[in-house]
This record gives structure tokens, sequence and C-alpha cells, in this order.
């Protein structure tokens, strides 16, 4: 895995064992362990569970309410250097500082959790082997970094994991860790502009076509000493609605009924829990914890793509996690299938799921090695019609839930296919105008 030396050592550790063929390239190329390993440490994450992975001081509520959509990367442009106070501003309302921005070779740095949290993500420390790393995550993305390092890696749930290059490292100010704010925040998809006239950093989040806010449900279970048995920490999208449109409307419902079923589901894990109490006062695998997020990854041309993500630990080798995409012609107030988006047949798109997957496995982008693609193409073929998707705004997201057609190891297989350069495929309609 390209990216900080020490944190595939940590990787690896968390496996337990070496694996083989675990070897950093431009071409990232995993083992099943290796990405046994990854995979473990970014869905345990989400689950809250310090002890799976190698982490020591954990924020509370840690991937909450992110869009994963298209995750621009880059460091743009230089702000000027000045002796003035910097403001910041995100989406026009100014950004509450602890710490005043710092200008270091013409880059402006700001207190790490303030930037994270004011772009709707949350924050996680992990320490190994007394080296620092941040995590920020918004939904089924995640950003992090070695604090000092001049490298920022962000993997995405739609395919992408990319890093990009600081031109000033994240450092230590006054007990407070300040990174970048153009890299990082257009690493989460925003937009920054240096207003020179006001000496103010200004910070647009993509603009989408409608309004979607996060609703939280959370609850935890004690037991009679208040030991807390099992947590739930939930948030699902609920779309703003003021005209009362009855398609929302259901949406909304729908949305709502599958987490408060979630967390019917969750209540029943408290005897269990009780009873793995009574065995062992101190199991490491209490309190059981259940996490969802969700991402919005496409909010354009009336197409809404949205998925719910969720993870579980209930005690094993390594949490579980599911993802839920759906997509919406919001136009025609229905939910779309693979066939509403491809052209072609049953058949035909049968054949571009398994021709994809065979393309993008095997010329290496997807990062995986021979071994590994050799398994897999099979099990697509057999199971193209049980594929899954999401869009974004520049592509159609293909993969597969975890186990489907690949162990554990592989987490969600998944490939993209670019609006651009490929529009014969797609139905009248789905490409956004801004590609067309």
């Amino acid at each position: 895995m390209r990216g900080n030396g020490r944190l595939r050592q940590a990787e690896i550790d968390a496996l337990g064992t070496k694996p083989k063929n675990y070897k950093c390239a431009s071409r990232r190329r995993y083992s099943f362990a290796a990405r046994r390993s990854i995979n473990k440490i970014l869905i345990a994450a989400r689950s809250g569970r310090k002890d799976v992975i190698i982490m020591k001081k954990t924020l509370r509520g840690f991937l909450c309410g992110m869009t994963a959509a298209a995750v621009a990367i880059g460091t743009g442009g230089v702000f000027a250097d000045t002796d003035k106070a910097i403001a910041v501003t995100v989406d026009g309302a100014a950004l509450k500082l602890d710490r005043p921005p710092i200008m270091e070779n013409g880059r402006a740095l700001v207190p790490m959790r303030a930037i994270f949290e004011a772009l709707g993500c949350t924050v996680n420390y992990n320490e190994y082997d007394n080296i620092s790393y941040v995590f920020a995550s918004r939904g089924i993305s995640t950003a992090y970094t070695e604090i000092g390092s001049d490298t920022l890696t962000v993997y995405t749930g739609t395919g992408d994991e990319r890093e990009v290059k600081l031109d000033v490292p994240s450092k230590m100010v006054a007990d407070r860790t300040f990174v970048p704010i153009r890299a990082v925040s257009e690493s989460l998809g925003a937009i920054v502009n240096w207003n020179e006239k006001t000496n103010t950093v200004e910070i647009v989040n993509k603009p989408t076509q409608h309004k979607i806010k996060g609703i939280k449900l959370t609850e935890s279970f004690k037991d009679d000493s208040g030991k807390v048995l099992v947590t739930f920490d939930a948030t699902y999208p609920e779309i703003e609605n003021p005209e009362n449109d009855e398609f929302i409307t259901k949406l909304n419902a729908e949305y709502k009924k599958y987490t408060e079923d979630r967390l019917a589901e969750v209540k029943t894990w408290v005897d269990d829990a009780k009873e793995l109490k009574q065995i062992n006062e101190e199991s490491a695998l209490l309190p059981m914890t259940y996490t969802q997020v969700y991402d919005a990854t496409r909010d354009t041309d009336d197409i809404l793509s949205v998925t719910v993500f969720c993870s579980q630990y209930t005690g094993g080798a390594h949490p579980n996690s599911a993802r839920v995409s759906r997509t919406f012609d919001m136009k025609n107030k229905k939910e779309l299938a693979l066939g509403d988006v491809l052209n072609g047949t049953k058949e035909e798109i049968g054949k571009t799921v398994v021709d994809t997957f065979t393309k993008e496995l095997s010329n290496g982008s997807a990062g995986l090695d021979e071994e590994a693609v050799k398994m897999i193409l099979p099990e697509v073929e057999k199971e193209k019609d049980n594929v899954s998707f999401l869009m974004t705004d520049d592509g159609l997201v293909l993969y597969f839930s975890v186990y489907r057609v690949a162990p554990y190891a592989v987490g969600y297989p998944t490939v993209k296919i670019p609006y651009e350069g490929n529009a014969k495929m797609f139905k009248d309609g789905i490409i956004p105008q801004a590609v067309r």
C-alpha cells in the first residue's frame, strides 16, 4: 500500500502475521492477507472498536455524515504571506477557531479538528509505536495522515484511493494539530478561494440539488452496575421537503424505518452481552457496537444516489459491515435499477458487468494481486446479476458486497465506468449535464 511505512507495519501487526506479497508500489497490489489487514482497520474504525484496531485514543462518533461523491484532490494555489489575521469561512459562515490560522511557505494552516468538523467530518486519533495518526471521515470515505507527514491518503467508497502530496506537512502547535486548509478541504470535495481584500480563506462545499441533513439516532444499553453492554450510533438521511412531495416523504420514511429496524435488532444483542459479561467481566468484546452513516454520492440533474454504510461488532476477529445503495430518479419519482441506467438487455448488461470487472481487476487498478483476480473473476460471472451500484458525479460505480465474490480480505470489490468516453453505454438523462 502506498503511504506511510509505519502504518503498513501497523496493519500487519493488526493481522498478527506478516502477509505474503505485501508490496509497496505505484500500483497498489494487495495479497488477501494485506487486504484483510487494511479492511480490518478501516471497517473496525467505523465500529469504534479501539481494541480491534491500533487505537489508543478515540473520539466518539467516528465516521459520521459525509458526502463521498467525486473526491477532488489537489493542493492548488498559494495564499499570500501576510502578517494580518486570517479569517476562514465555510459556505459563508465564519469558522470559529480555538487557535488562529498560521501561514507557512505561503500556505494557510488551521487547527485540524475545526476544519474537519466544519466540513461535516468527525475525527479519530490513532497512535502506533509512539507515532500519531489522524483520521477524518464522512460517510464511507476516510482521509488520514501521520502528524508531521506531507502526505494525506484518501480512501473513498467509490473505487478511488488517492494520495495528496502536501506542500506543508501537518504539525503540532500549542497542543493542536495544524493542517494545510486548502489540501484538506479539496480532498473532501470542497472549493477553496483566497480573498485577498478581506484576508479570508473561503471554503464552499460542492453544491447539490437537494438539502439533505443527517438525523442521529443513538442509544446505549447498560447492566445494573452501569457498564455499557451495547451501543447504537446511527445517522440516516432526511431530504428537506418544503413542498411536501409524496415521493420525498416516502423516501424519508423508508430511511427512518430502516434505521429503527436496525435498532430493534441491536436491542436483541443485550441478553448475549449480559451472558458474555457473566463469563468474563472484563471481556474485550464489550461493548457490542452498531454504527451507521450515509453518503449522497450524486445529487445532480434529478438523480440522487445514496449509500447507507453499517458496521457492527458482536465479537470475533473483526467487525462486519454492509452497504445499501439506492439511486432515484427524482423527476419521475422512481428508484432506478441497473437496467434503467445502462443500455442493453439483461444479458448485455450482465456482460458489461463482467467485462468491466475483468478489465479493471486484471490491469491492477483495483490493487489486487494475480492470485486474487483469478479467484474473483469466475465468481463475478456467477454473481453478475447481484451486483450493486451507486452513482457519482463522474461515473457509475459497480461493487459486490463483502463475501459475495471474494473473502473478507478483499472488502467490497469495486470498479467504475466513467461517463466521459462511454456515453453510448448510458440511457438518456443519466449523464450529468456538466459531463455531456
